[in-house]
């Protein structure tokens, strides 16, 4: 009789913890093919409003900053050594977006650049000095060039004139049926939420869009760095416009080159030494007096000496590469200036 009731009660408490056993596993279940669903459709959305897309035709990209401890020295002595620098540099910065620690920066971390070697030169004098503090000592400054292969994938988040309430970066005009498909899994967002807070600061949405991110193989973020701003009067949406790197694996290290005042201080400059300076004078209108760094650079003060020792084709194709509106660089590989 004992033996036949410890069977029964060992029977129900296994009855009892297998059920437990099987309704856990069905709610871990649901919610593997809510977050699979909210993914799915997250990735066609990005698809679909061609948020994501990819590069046709190779770029450039650069970045300033300060080279106190960069140990980076003149590049025609030094070149092998400095891009080797650069690229442990630029992986290291770009690996931080995909740190759950890392929560800094206007659209998350990670390398930022500009598709221009001028509009962003004030950061020569560190991020402090940018903002209008510390020392603004020209010398003190690092350029960093990385090319960017033609078929990269890229995520532009440059709002249109279509909602965010006049903020850059923000959500816009999404479907009824993105957001009731993220909200379902938890990641709540309207018209007027920037990414940033999503991707980066919010980790419900951060567990949807993250592995979204990776399956593109998305390396840029394209984004605004001017904020409350109306592009209605603008046929080109350049204009305050940055480029966040995230990934490197296909830049090459020999494509990563490095620039200090150093390396214009000679009789004879290096023909993408002197395509910067050619540069800076062209686009002197556009970016204004950040332009005037590297020229500041040229102690010789070299002119029309530039424009003459260069053949046209090879102007011709840096100003093609550094149109002064991205569109161009980015969707018509045939635009010439």
């Amino acid at each position: 009789m004992k033996v036949l009731i410890f069977f029964i009660f060992f029977s129900c408490s296994h009855f009892k913890e297998n059920k437990t056993f099987q309704e856990s596993n069905r709610v871990i279940s649901s919610e593997e093919t809510n977050l699979k669903k909210a993914q799915e459709i997250f990735k066609n959305f990005l698809i679909s409003s061609r948020k994501y897309n990819t590069l046709k035709k190779d770029i450039y990209l650069y970045h300033w900053r300060d080279r106190t401890n960069s140990g980076i020295k003149e590049s025609s002595k030094f070149k092998k050594e400095n891009s080797r620098l650069a690229k442990e540099y630029i992986d290291s910065l770009a690996s931080h977006f995909w740190s759950d620690e890392a929560k800094h920066g206007m659209v998350g971390p990670g390398l930022y650049t500009t598709h221009d070697p001028y509009s962003s030169s004030r950061f020569a004098f560190g991020t402090k000095a940018a903002h209008g503090y510390g020392d603004h000592d020209p010398k003190t400054g690092l350029l960093i060039q990385t090319l960017v292969p033609k078929g990269t994938a890229y995520l532009d988040l440059r709002r249109n004139n279509r909602g965010g309430g006049g903020k850059s970066n923000t959500i816009g005009q999404v479907s009824r049926d993105i957001t009731d498909s993220l909200k379902s899994y938890g990641c709540n967002f309207d018209e007027y939420e920037e990414w940033r807070n999503l991707y980066v600061l919010d980790p419900i949405c951060r567990k949807i869009m993250l592995p979204v991110f990776k399956e593109l193989k998305i390396h840029l973020v394209l984004h605004h760095w001017w904020d409350n701003m109306s592009f209605s009067q603008y046929q080109c949406q350049s204009l305050g416009m940055a480029i966040l790197l995230i990934s490197t694996k296909k830049i090459k290290k020999k494509n990563v080159l490095t620039y200090i005042s150093n390396d214009f201080q000679k009789e004879s400059l290096s023909k993408n030494a002197k395509l910067l300076l050619y540069g800076a004078k062209r686009m002197k209108s556009v970016s204004g007096s950040d332009a005037l760094i590297i020229q500041k650079w040229d102690h010789l003060n070299r002119k029309d000496e530039v424009n003459n020792t260069l053949e046209e084709k090879e102007r011709k194709k840096w100003l093609n590469r550094h149109a002064n509106c991205i569109d161009h660089v980015l969707f018509y590989p045939e635009y010439e200036k």
